[in-house]
C-alpha cells in the first residue's frame, strides 16, 4: 500500500521488498507451529487444563 504511494522508485522498491519478507517469515512460523502441534507427543501434557 505504501508503496503503491511512494514516489521515490528506489524506497517503493524497498518497502515492497519488506512487505514480502515479513509474510515469508509469518508463513514460516505458522508453518512451524502448524508442523509442532502435529508431530508432538500426544501424551506430553502442555500444562493446559483439562
Amino acid at each position: 500500500m505504501m508503496a503503491k504511494n511512494c514516489n521515490n522508485d528506489r524506497m517503493a522498491m524497498i518497502l515492497q521488498y519488506v512487505a514480502i519478507g515479513s509474510m515469508i517469515i509469518m508463513a514460516g512460523a505458522a508453518a512451524r507451529q502448524v508442523l509442532k502441534d502435529a508431530f508432538e507427543s500426544p501424551d506430553r501434557d502442555r500444562g493446559r487444563s483439562r
